[in-house]
C-alpha cells in the first residue's frame, strides 16, 4: 500500500486477445529511428525544457473540480496533484501552437483538462479499483454466493458463513468494497431491513467528466479539440 500512495498502477491487459496481438507483433517489421528523426526528438526535448521554466497557472474553476473529486481512498492525496501536473504538461505542449514568442505565463484551459482526463482516466480508474485486493476478492465471493442462489442478493451474514470470519469483519470488508464501487446495495433502505448486496461494475469515477466540468466552468460557449486517443474532433457547446 506504501507504493500505491506514491505511484499510479498500470494494469496489464491479460486477455487472450492481447496475448495473440503480442505473438503476431513478433513478426512485424519495425525500423529504428533514423539519425534525422532522433535529432528532431532531441530538439523537441530542448524546446520543452526551455519553456518548462514558464509559470503555469490553474484557472479558478479548478477549485470546483477539486470539490467533485472522489475521496474514498487515501491515494487520491497523491493522484490529484499528479493529475494537475498532467494538465500542466498538456498545456505546456499546447502553448507552442500559434505562439511566435515565448509567453510570460501559461494558463491551463478546459481543453487541457479534457485531454489529460481522456488520456489518464482509465489508468486512474483501474489503479483505484484493482489495487484493493481484499475488495476484489469480496466481489468475487458475493458473485459466487449470488450465482448459487440464482442471482439473489447477498447479506453480511452470508459473507460471514462463506468466509468463516466474524460478522464485524464481514461488515468491514463490505464497507470497503462499497467505497471502491466493487459491490452495490441491492435493496432500498427501510427501517428494520437488512442490507443486501450484488457485484457492481468495477469502475471508480475519480475525476468529474469533461462534459460536467464544461457545464460548471467559466469557459467559451464552444470548445473544440482533438481526442488524444482516437484522433477525432471533440466539440463541447452550450
Amino acid at each position: 500500500m506504501d507504493d500505491e500512495t506514491r505511484h499510479l498502477s498500470i494494469w496489464a491487459d491479460e486477455s487472450k486477445e492481447q496475448t495473440a496481438k503480442i505473438l503476431r507483433a513478433q513478426f512485424a517489421d519495425s525500423s529504428p529511428l533514423t539519425p534525422d528523426e532522433i535529432k528532431v526528438w532531441h530538439a523537441v526535448q530542448r524546446l520543452l525544457a526551455d519553456r518548462s521554466t514558464i509559470p503555469i497557472q490553474l484557472p479558478s474553476w479548478f477549485e470546483s473540480v477539486a470539490e467533485k473529486v472522489w475521496t474514498g481512498d487515501v491515494r487520491i492525496r497523491r493522484y490529484f496533484p499528479a493529475f494537475i501536473q498532467a494538465c500542466k504538461t498538456v498545456s505546456l505542449i499546447r502553448s507552442f501552437r500559434g505562439e511566435e514568442q515565448k509567453p510570460e505565463s501559461i494558463q491551463v484551459r478546459f481543453s487541457d483538462y479534457a485531454i489529460a482526463m481522456l488520456i489518464f482516466e482509465d489508468a486512474f480508474s483501474k489503479s483505484l479499483t484493482l489495487a484493493d485486493e481484499k475488495s476484489v476478492e469480496l466481489r468475487d465471493v458475493i458473485s459466487r454466493i449470488s450465482s448459487r442462489r440464482g442471482g439473489r442478493p447477498v447479506s453480511a451474514r452470508d459473507v460471514e458463513k462463506e468466509l468463516g470470519i466474524p460478522l464485524h469483519e464481514a461488515y468491514e470488508l463490505i464497507r470497503r468494497a462499497v467505497d471502491h464501487k466493487l459491490i452495490q446495495r441491492a435493496n432500498a433502505p427501510q427501517k428494520g431491513n437488512r442490507k443486501l448486496y450484488l457485484p457492481a461494475a468495477a469502475r471508480i469515477q475519480f475525476l468529474p467528466k469533461p462534459e460536467d466540468v464544461f457545464k460548471m466552468a467559466s469557459v467559451a460557449d464552444r470548445v473544440k479539440f482533438v481526442h488524444p486517443i482516437t484522433g477525432k474532433a471533440v466539440v463541447y457547446e452550450r
